[in-house]
């Protein structure tokens, strides 16, 4: 075997509108970008309607409950299954101590995508965690979020597909 592996999920399948993949830059921006920005982070959900605009949730406690997703793994350079099931467990647990973000992130017609993309992290973080995934993950995340130039092998063959994308135009 050549070590390769492919994610393939018959069920998963969305294509997101320009709109919403600069939302979700936003996103990671708040989330991600140095110390984090929970006002913007309160302000982003709201316009990927992820969140009410009436919400009473205080802006800190949205940041609280999404930071440990995403830095940990950051922080670390590794994914685990522990961080995995932590996840879950402490941020999908409707009785536990954030129920109340739970229930207050509002699922509305116009938060078609809250679900797909809950999938997708769900699913990345359950695949990643299991192959106790090791990587640059900062760098990752500058290559992907910020535009920063490629340092990864992944990052150059991305760089690579895109200007092949770009030229057969």
């Amino acid at each position: 075997t050549d070590g390769t592996i492919t994610f393939l999920d018959f069920g998963c399948v969305k294509r997101f509108s320009p709109q919403h993949i600069d939302g979700m830059r936003a996103y990671n921006i708040a989330l991600l970008l140095g110390d984090g920005d929970p006002d913007l982070l309160k302000r982003t959900l709201m316009d990927l309607h992820m969140l009410p605009r009436d919400t009473k949730l205080e802006a800190q406690r949205i940041w609280d409950w999404y930071a440990p997703m995403y830095r940990r793994p950051l922080e670390t350079g590794v994914f685990t299954s522990e961080h995995a099931a932590y996840v879950v467990q402490r941020n999908f647990d409707p009785l536990g101590e954030w129920g109340d973000l739970m229930r207050g992130m509002g699922i509305t017609k116009g938060s078609k995508d809250f679900t797909m993309i809950n999938r997708i992290q769900l699913g990345l973080f359950s695949v990643l965690g299991s192959l106790q995934a090791h990587g640059p993950w900062q760098d990752v995340v500058a290559e992907v979020t910020w535009g920063d130039e490629p340092k990864t092998e992944l990052g150059h063959q991305h760089a690579a597909w895109k200007a092949a994308r770009r030229a057969s135009r």
